[in-house]
């Protein structure tokens, strides 16, 4: 027995086996004797060992055993059977499977499957002689299938475009960039739990405007969860140092009241002008700690804490909505801003409202009950305020749009109309940039949008009354008041 591993019979307290016994428990290798004790806790650790160096140098050990000795196990295969013929040589030669057919290159395969651009499952799609006709069909067919679609679509306040709008204000641009803005907000998207707000929603545009930065966001609740950043000075991006973020002067804000029938507390951002934003929060307190403290104004309908995405803990910030109040809106909105958690005083607001003019929109809207509600006022659309800035669109096609000579004579005749009512400061006709193909994915609804700035508040009323439902080349032009101040900031 090697000298290294030798121990006395009185070093083992309390064990009656003999050296050989112990000789026999070492050859397990580590594993539970037959008397119920590990080897370890009898023996003492192995030194270096001359046989153990040897046995490495001279002994070639097979691919299928362990170091230690033991056989590895191994899923034995005879390989290929003989005659096999390659991969390359199986694969289909004329496969059409990953190859776009011409003139389909920007088509979802879905939208084409219910457009009705192939007449039947597993046909091939509708061809002819002349690549003009094609492109007709296409088109055609494509616009079909929004039209359709468009016309049963519900029109919501938070889908419209300023709802994913914001306005930067009072920080110092040459100190801080638009980058570097736009990077500081894309970092607070990307490193917290936002339900609803996926990796690809943290893309932002961004433009300055003068002594503003206008931010368009891709969904609703994005520019809502930014909220939170205003007027906070504890971002150390900003060396503590604070912007001002808000609503464009547009923002209609949503006005229906839909809480949840389950008895439970919902975890989402309800975008209505009931839902309320609190700030100031310790970091890490608990979901129970806020809900606890809310539920003394009232039933909760949901309730959604802004998480930490490395460490799963509160970021100072939460969003909620309650089914039922004990206080009025004003009176529960000051209660709120009077109390504190862990002697953090709490910041409480409302995200969606339109804090300069109080727009709102109670009720579903759709491409059949829009031309009732805009032509009667209703108590559950807010009237927009006077302006010397109009709106008016359906006032051409797209055709019209994308033809350069008809577009222009258009243009020009749309503003001799005007002209009439007053002298006309600015005109502005929405049309795509350059390099525009058509595709369904560049159409925006500001395309073929005229504004009008009017040197006075008279003469833009009159051409709002006078010119808004007449009939313009056949066609009815809708008329609308736009805020001076978005106009000017490029918000259109």
């Amino acid at each position: 027995m090697d000298s290294h591993n030798h121990k006395d019979a009185s070093e083992i307290s309390g064990s009656s086996r003999g050296l050989g016994e112990i000789e026999r428990s070492q050859d397990s290798r580590g594993g539970v004797s037959r008397y119920g004790r590990r080897d370890r806790d009898v023996i003492g650790p192995r030194g270096p060992s001359s046989f153990a160096n040897h046995r490495r140098s001279g002994y070639e050990r097979s691919r299928y055993e362990h170091r230690s000795g033991r056989a590895r196990r191994r899923y034995h295969s005879d390989g290929v059977p003989p005659g096999t013929a390659l991969l390359s040589e199986l694969r289909p030669k004329d496969s059409l499977w990953d190859k776009v057919a011409k003139g389909y290159q920007k088509i979802d395969a879905e939208v084409a499957r219910q457009s009705g651009l192939f007449p039947s499952p597993t046909s091939e799609a509708t061809r002819f002689d002349d690549p003009e006709k094609e492109k007709a069909f296409i088109r055609g067919k494509l616009e079909e299938y929004h039209s359709a679609r468009a016309s049963k679509l519900k029109l919501l306040a938070h889908n419209s475009i300023n709802s994913r709008r914001l306005i930067l204000s009072g920080v110092d641009f040459d100190e801080f960039s638009q980058e570097k803005l736009q990077k500081i907000l894309q970092g607070f998207l990307a490193s917290t739990v936002i339900p609803e707000i996926e990796a690809n929603d943290y893309d932002l545009r961004t433009r300055r405007a003068g002594d503003f930065m206008v931010i368009e966001a891709t969904k609703s609740v994005v520019a809502t969860a930014l909220l939170v950043l205003s007027d906070d000075d504890s971002l150390a991006e900003m060396n503590h140092k604070s912007f001002h973020l808000q609503r464009p002067n547009e923002y209609i804000a949503s006005d229906l009241f839909l809480p949840s029938y389950s008895a439970d507390v919902g975890e989402s951002i309800v975008e209505t002008s009931h839902l309320l934003c609190l700030r100031k929060l310790p970091e890490g307190v608990d979901r129970e700690q806020i809900q606890q403290l809310l539920c003394k104004y009232g039933q909760l309908d949901s309730l959604v804490v802004l998480l930490d995405k490395i460490t799963y803990e509160s970021k100072g910030s939460a969003f909620f909505s309650y089914k039922l109040t004990k206080l009025p809106g004003k009176e529960l909105l000051a209660k709120l801003n009077e109390e504190s958690i862990d002697s953090n005083k709490l910041e409480c607001f409302k995200p969606c409202v339109n804090e300069k003019y109080g727009y709102y929109q109670s009720i579903v809207l759709d491409s059949v009950t829009l031309l009732d509600y805009s032509l009667h006022q209703n108590k559950k659309i807010s009237v927009h305020g006077e302006s010397k800035v109009l709106k008016f669109f359906n006032c051409m096609s797209l055709a019209e749009l994308l033809n350069e000579v008809e577009c222009k004579f258009i243009e020009d005749t749309f503003r001799k109309r005007c002209e009439v009512y007053g002298t006309v400061k600015q005109f502005r006709l929405m049309k795509p940039q350059n390099g525009f193909s058509r595709g369904l994915y560049e159409m925006k609804p500001e395309f073929g949008k005229f504004y009008v700035e009017f040197d006075t508040l008279k003469e833009a009323i009159e051409c709002a009354t006078k010119l808004s439902g007449s009939k313009f080349r056949g066609r009815v032009a809708y008329g609308t008041y736009y805020d001076e101040d978005d106009f000017k900031k490029g918000i259109l």
